[in-house]
């Protein structure tokens, strides 16, 4: 069957809002995809896990109440959320851990949406969609106003890697509806060569885009390039290849993925 969803992770209740809001609009991208939104509650009662796995999971219903108490918060913004949009949108719920239960949610997902962890479980959420499920992911911040659109100009942060050639041809139903892509080459050589393979990609889809070739300055992270150059073309929205060396190293040693992520105000299309 092939994925023909939307599914927003909703984890927290404080950042459910803003994760269903970009999720809609990603859905309504692509003539009016299906959108859905998906709680996982860990509740350590019903858990086959370590003896560690479970007290921890006991200690966080003194910060963050039970897990029943969490799912209650986010099932009441969801409704809020629904009532004051209009939009038809399908609640999904799902007991058990967090990769099992993302794993068997998505199968039909073209996309997962999902924002900025707070908590262990977004957190663990956001490592299994990336890693685990095989699906584009679509990350949300939540640190500032978000743009007003979304996907009206994409900017894809490009380099020759095999991360990002597969976040190109699993969001390609987004830059086709695209109206404008601008692709960021960073410390690349200024030959042109280097974004050949890309814009084949994007013309055998009959798009095309601007190229900008930039390099850092004394002491600037990848990273902070990348986003400058996305706020200097005024772009909506990033695709990009997602930790090519995994997510621990690039937390140790500051990847330009986790950077990306760390400090972006725009959301970001990633694929591993």
């Amino acid at each position: 069957m092939a994925a023909h969803e939307v599914v927003a992770v909703i984890e927290e209740a404080t950042t459910a809002r803003r994760c269903l809001t970009v999720a809609q609009r990603a859905a309504q991208l692509v003539g009016a995809m299906p959108l859905s939104a998906l709680h996982i509650c860990v509740d350590p009662e019903k858990l086959i896990a370590a003896a560690e796995e479970w007290d921890l999971q006991k200690m966080r219903e003194l910060n963050e109440g039970s897990a029943k108490d969490r799912l209650a918060q986010a099932r009441r913004v969801f409704e809020q959320w629904v009532g004051f949009s209009g939009a038809q949108v399908k609640w999904l719920e799902h007991v058990g851990d967090i990769t099992s239960s993302l794993i068997a949610e998505v199968k039909d997902a073209a996309l997962i949406a999902i924002a900025q962890p707070h908590n262990l479980d977004s957190a663990d959420a956001l490592h299994a969609a990336i890693f685990n499920t095989g699906r584009p992911v679509l990350f949300v911040p939540t640190e500032g106003p978000l743009p007003t659109t979304l996907g009206e100009h994409t900017v894809i942060a490009w380099k020759p890697r095999t991360q990002a050639r597969k976040a190109i041809t699993r969001t390609m139903p987004w830059l086709r509806a695209a109206k404008h892509i601008t692709i960021i080459a960073v410390d690349e050589s200024e030959t042109g060569q280097d974004c050949d393979e890309i814009l084949g990609l994007l013309k055998e889809q009959n798009l095309s885009a601007d190229v900008r070739h930039v390099r850092t300055e004394q002491g600037q992270h990848i990273a902070a390039r990348i986003l400058s150059e996305a706020a200097e073309v005024n772009a909506d929205s990033i695709v990009m290849g997602a930790f090519r060396f995994g997510q621990i190293f690039e937390w140790v040693f500051g990847g330009v993925t986790h950077e990306v992520l760390r400090r972006t105000k725009l959301p970001v299309f990633m694929m591993h």
